[in-house]
């Protein structure tokens, strides 16, 4: 629990997972309380007990996402061929739909997975060709992202 506001601690579908935003851009840092609630015995309410803290430094640069083609290889199988979310960090992003441009033709898809026609053109690229892919994206805590990339076959 961060009890200076500087941070948003949310709960994720794990259980040991928790999704941390900064709220303030221009912070530096941060207190982190580790906090249990026990029963006061003679009021029988719940009281908070810190039973830890600590200071974190927040970074300001952060690493981007980027969009990955998986088993776009030699041997050209399409119903290997995946989009996915690649960059330094797993920080639990959701592909919810995207846009792809290759060889003048654009394909607009409500879905976080290829298409067979998407993955047959794919395929069937010649080396060295460009696709432009834009994808929207949620987080942990629902906030959407857009990710635009260019690939190279």
């Amino acid at each position: 629990m961060s009890m200076d506001g500087s941070l948003l601690i949310s709960k994720t579908a794990d259980p040991k997972t928790f999704a941390v935003k900064v709220a303030q851009a221009q912070t530096q840092e941060s207190t982190i309380y580790i906090l249990l609630y026990l029963e006061n015995p003679e009021t029988s309410e719940q009281e908070k007990v810190v039973i830890d803290k600590f200071l974190i430094h927040i970074k300001n640069d952060y690493p981007g996402d980027s969009l990955c083609l998986l088993g776009l290889n030699e041997k050209n199988n399409p119903k290997e061929i995946e989009l996915n979310i690649c960059g330094p960090l797993e920080r639990g992003l959701i592909l919810m739909e995207y846009d792809i441009l290759f060889e003048n033709q654009a394909y607009s898809v409500k879905s976080g997975t290829l298409t067979d026609e998407i993955r047959k053109k794919l395929a069937s690229l010649p080396t060295g060709k460009e696709v432009t892919i834009s994808a929207l994206c949620r987080d942990l805590l629902n906030n959407t992202i857009r990710i635009k990339q260019k690939l190279l076959k």
